[in-house]
Formats: structure tokens, C-alpha cells, sequence
């Protein structure tokens, strides 16, 4: 596992590269589905994207945070935009919600603020 012969008749088998995998068996190295990711030679199975990040293309070596104003849960092939009254920073697994007296405007906020004079909010 975690090896491949790409030629015919060959004698010793090579490390699938990073992006990669095989299980047991013949056949060639697959690249990793997207929301997955290989950052080692000769591996046998792919790695989930953890909280907070994301792959988007087939054979990755390394996932990719979520910007801030965004999130992810585990194996994201993308990150999700926080709503409005709630923010997140880069790397973040949620979004979460501005405290009372404040508010953030727009989806996608990495920030929230103060209500304006004359105004206010409760939390979330």
C-alpha cells in the first residue's frame, strides 16, 4: 500500500508522490478527491481537510485556510460565507456571533461594529 509500479513488468515499486494514494494491490497512484489531501510520500489513504480549511482541487498536498469572514466544517472542498451579525477569522471551523451592541452589516464580515448613536442590537 502506498506504492506503484507505472511500468510494465517492473521489479520494485515507487512512493505514490504527495497528492496521491494507493491502497493494496496493483495499479497505478490516484490522485486525492477533492475536500482531501496528501502532505507525505506513499501513503494509503487520503487525508481529510480539517475545520477551518478547505481543498478544491483533485491531487492537493496541502489544504488551504478559510479567509476570514468565511468557515469550513471537516473534508470542505470550499468555505462558507458567515451571515449577517456574525464574523470569523482566517482559519475558523464557524462564524461567530457579534456580541450585543454590535453587528456586522454584511455576509462574509471578519469583523463587527458598534452600533450607531441611537441605536442598539442584542446579541447574535
Amino acid at each position: 500500500a502506498g506504492s506503484s509500479s507505472n511500468a510494465t513488468g517492473a521489479s520494485e515499486c515507487g512512493l505514490c508522490p504527495v497528492g496521491t494514494y494507493k491502497g493494496a494491490g496493483a495499479g497505478p497512484c490516484i490522485d486525492c478527491p477533492v475536500a482531501t489531501y496528501t502532505d507525505e510520500e506513499g501513503r494509503s489513504e487520503c487525508k481529510l481537510a480539517e475545520p477551518g480549511t478547505y481543498v478544491s482541487e483533485e491531487g492537493s498536498s496541502e489544504t488551504t485556510n478559510c479567509s476570514a469572514g468565511t468557515y469550513s466544517s471537516t473534508a470542505a472542498s470550499y468555505c462558507k460565507i458567515c451571515g449577517i451579525g456574525s464574523y470569523s477569522a482566517e482559519g475558523d471551523s464557524e462564524c461567530k456571533l457579534c456580541d450585543a451592541g454590535s453587528s456586522s452589516n454584511a455576509r462574509g464580515a471578519s469583523e463587527c461594529e458598534l452600533c450607531p448613536a441611537g441605536t442598539y442590537k442584542g446579541a447574535g
